[in-house]
């Protein structure tokens, strides 16, 4: 009874915001204190082993100076020495000769840091236990399901806006870093494996972006391209806890009060506190390796000029999304579920498909979220097809 409650409260929201304009997506959130009960819809399973593993380097479009950075990565062996443009790619039993549909993780942090997703690909440890409606941790994607499917799983890096690098201009002068470095080193791995997809064993028309926080926001950055330079390649977009909008200064207006979060926005958004939503940083520090700027009218046209505001990119042709929200009990803005939200609204405002898989927010009524009917590898599966 209580999953069929929370399905509803939250099918009815999404519903009624559905219903509304698209220059408004106004409506306020069920309050809801129910949990979805405990199923066996994506939870650790045993391990398995890739039958081969490649590592390698992509091309980059950019000229940086230096040309490599290699990211401290003390705490983890697996991608000790990889640079930042590197990539690993792991294949499992059943992509052993024809082409292999891939996965694409992009791994999270702000721009400024995190790690290369592990397999299996898990939400990470900061919200593990939080929900009882889910193992510990979630798993997103299992040894077990890579290995059933014979699906590839690519771990990417990227350039860090805060590393010690200057971008290299055509007339040798040198610029900062900013927010459209990294996510042009994601574009340019994405480029790279369509381009090198018969070296790699892959089938560049079979593949699905997968990214957590500011990877989800890159996953979403490349799908929702308004060129619709990869319609033929992607067929789908899983973001758990991604931004709806990179242009940070306009997510009290367009994020949050639409989606009824205004409360939320104001009560925990703090631009002095370096803790408090910018991984370090304060605001300005952040705005300034983001958009090499703080001023607001210039961010604005850098966003624009950059294509950073995804909800104004979805259309009814761009991939499918699956969204979720695993941040929340951190209580902060970047991951408030009011982006997947939005997200959602504005989706089903101009005609794309997209589904809410889970939301957790242990701070505002104990909201929890969870739709077994179809998790990350059931998704990979049917869009494959």
């Amino acid at each position: 009874m209580k999953k069929n409650i929370c399905y509803v409260l939250l099918s009815t929201t999404i519903l009624f915001f559905a219903s509304c304009t698209k220059k408004n997506d106004d409506a306020a959130l069920p309050k809801s204190g129910t949990t979805q009960t405990k199923t066996n819809a994506n939870l650790r399973l045993s391990n398995a082993d890739a039958i081969m593993e490649t590592q390698g380097t992509y091309t980059r479009t950019t000229t940086y100076d230096p040309a490599v950075y290699i990211p401290d990565r003390r705490n983890t062996s697996a991608f000790l020495n990889m640079p930042d443009n590197g990539f690993t790619i792991r294949y499992f039993p059943k992509s052993k000769s024809e082409p292999t549909p891939l996965i694409i993780a992009i791994h999270g942090g702000g721009f400024i840091g995190g790690y290369p997703f592990e397999i299996p690909v898990t939400v990470p440890n900061a919200v593990a236990g939080s929900n009882p409606a889910v193992s510990n941790p979630y798993d997103v994607i299992t040894l077990e399901q890579l290995n059933e499917q014979g699906y590839a799983l690519a771990s990417i890096e990227y350039t860090f806006m805060n590393s010690n690098k200057k971008v290299k201009n055509a007339d040798g002068t040198l610029s900062n870093l900013s927010a459209k470095n990294t996510l042009q080193d994601c574009k340019d791995f994405l480029d790279y494996i369509i381009a090198h997809a018969e070296q790699y064993n892959i089938n560049p028309n079979k593949i699905i972006l997968l990214g957590t926080s500011g990877g989800a926001s890159a996953s979403l950055w490349l799908g929702l391209d308004n060129t619709k330079n990869y319609a033929n390649n992607i067929k789908g977009i899983i973001a758990m806890s991604p931004q709806a909008t990179l242009n940070i200064p306009t997510w009290r207006d367009k994020v949050f009060i639409p989606t009824g979060q205004t409360a939320v926005f104001d009560k925990y958004y703090n631009p002095y506190n370096p803790d408090a939503n910018f991984g370090g940083y304060n605001q300005n520090q952040y705005y300034k390796l983001m958009y090499g700027t703080n001023d607001v009218t210039k961010i604005n046209e850098y966003s624009d000029a950059n294509n950073l505001n995804f909800l104004g990119m979805i259309d009814s042709s761009d991939p499918e999304l699956l969204l979720a929200c695993f941040y929340d009990g951190n209580k902060e803005i970047v991951h408030s579920y009011a982006h997947v939200l939005a997200l959602k609204v504005r989706a089903s405002n101009r005609g794309l498909k997209a589904r809410i898989a889970y939301i957790n927010s242990t701070y505002n009524n104990n909201y929890y979220y969870y739709d077994p009917s179809e998790n990350a590898i059931q998704f990979c599966i049917r869009k494959f097809q």
